[in-house]
């Protein structure tokens, strides 16, 4: 008779995205009428980390949101080939701009999607892996 146990194995990850779905519960009021990926009061889109630049969809408005998503957000940190690294439901994640308090996406978005007040790699860097212990994908 065998004895089976699950071990879990730490390994580092190059990660490269993070695709998020967030209700969006005032719509007309926070997003431009022709702002992509929203679709009947949510919101979704992929971030690039790197970049910080938003690239689901090939043109967006420039536009500033601000937008009061709490608790009810999808976040999923992907790979660099795609695959969910490590997912979380609630609140806004630490390494977003602007002091969202956990509820708030707060985005100043030029044409191409780039999210002018990223913070950059470096930042994201520091928050990410105390994210990724606290979210693991299952």
């Amino acid at each position: 008779m065998d004895i089976a146990v699950t071990v879990t194995k730490r390994e580092e990850v190059r990660v490269a995205k993070l695709r998020f779905s967030v209700a969006a519960r005032y719509a007309e009021e926070d997003f431009p009428k022709d702002m992509p990926g929203l679709v009947c009061e949510q919101w979704s889109d992929t971030i690039d980390l790197l970049e910080g630049k938003l690239c689901d969809h090939p043109k967006y408005p420039a536009c500033s949101i601000h937008t009061k998503v709490c608790d009810a957000g999808t976040y999923e940190l992907l790979d660099e080939m795609g695959s969910v690294v490590a997912t979380d439901d609630g609140y806004v994640p630490s390494f977003f701009p602007g002091d969202h308090f956990g509820d708030y996406i707060i985005f100043e978005l030029d044409e191409t999607g780039k999210i002018l007040n990223w913070e950059g790699a470096g930042v994201v860097r520091a928050h990410l892996q105390g994210w990724v212990d606290e979210h693991p994908s299952d």
